[in-house]
Order: structure tokens, then sequence, then C-alpha cells
């Protein structure tokens, strides 16, 4: 199995197979953006983390940007704003503070076809109730653990979507809870 920091690997991987056309990512990462970059028509990833950003920044290319933006909440909601619907074909939210995690899984109802919620313990969710930015249900969600019972050092990963129906996606390794 690959270490905790990559266990939302083969979920991204099977995603972007399915949805890798235009990608964005919210919360960079030595194995997130990579793959994203590696494996999408064309990506932005947004990094609030001036260590991240900078670990990362040299991945920037012409179908790919690589953007340091300190209000990740105020960038989605300016780029979801009149938007076109479903601008995106996929977003991988991986940032460092789990309440934007939840206001940025809302603000993109509608923009992005499929929505991958790195490390969705329920206990994290429930941060977003706690912080009154409670995720809205979507048509399809689907949880998966890279191990049974969970473990915290292995986080599952959330997919939801309106008009993709994620529940029938079955990667291997992975068990829905």
């Amino acid at each position: 199995m690959s270490s905790s920091f990559e266990s939302h690997r083969p979920v991204l991987e099977y995603a972007l197979n399915k949805q890798g056309r235009s990608v964005i990512e919210i919360g960079g990462g030595n194995t997130s953006t990579p793959l994203i970059i590696n494996n999408s028509f064309k990506s932005i990833t947004y990094e609030n983390d001036l260590e991240w950003y900078n670990r990362i920044s040299n991945l920037s290319c012409e179908n790919h940007e690589v953007v340091y933006e300190s209000d990740l909440v105020g960038k989605v909601r300016e780029l979801t704003v009149g938007a076109t619907p479903y601008a995106f074909s996929l977003a991988f939210i991986d940032s460092n503070v789990w309440l934007d995690r939840c206001k940025i899984v809302s603000m993109l109802i509608g923009n992005a076809e499929v929505i991958l919620l790195h490390d969705s313990f329920p206990e994290h969710l429930h941060r977003c109730i706690e912080g009154n930015a409670l995720i809205p249900p979507f048509v399809y969600s689907l949880n998966l653990y890279p191990l049974v019972p969970a473990n915290p050092a292995y986080p599952p990963t959330l997919i939801l979507s309106d008009v993709v129906d994620v529940t029938r996606w079955e990667i291997p390794g992975l068990t829905a809870a």
C-alpha cells in the first residue's frame, strides 16, 4: 500500500481517467499535482501555503497552472460566480483548513462534474457541521477507504457528484464505508 500521504492516489488516478478534461485542485501536493498535470488536458492548482507552493510551483506549464492564492475560498467564489456550468470535469480538494474545504465543496456544486474530498473521515466531515458550513447532499456520493476497519493513518476520499453516478465506480483495493 502507498504511504498515508498517498491514500487518495487510487481514487484520483481513477477519476482522472474518467474525468481528466479540465481539473481544479485546491491544495496541491507532491503526489496529486503531478498526477493531475500528467493525466489531464488542462488544470489549475491553487495553494495557500507558501511552503507547499514553493515545492510544486515548478510544475506549472502551458496547460497546467500552479498558483499561490492566500484566500482559497475567495478565489473559488470568484471563479464560480456566473461561471459556465460544469466548467471543471473534476475538482480535487485537499487544502489545509477543513472549514474552507466544506465551503469550497458547496461552491463547486454545478461547477465541477465530480468532486473529490480527501481525508473524509466522519469526524472531519463533522467539522463542516460545527463550523456551520454543511456540505449539501449530492445525488451521488461514495466514501472510499484504503483500509477497513478505518485507520487514521490512511484517510478515505469522498467522491461527490450530481451528474456522474460515482456509486458505480469500482476502484481496486478500496472499500465503501
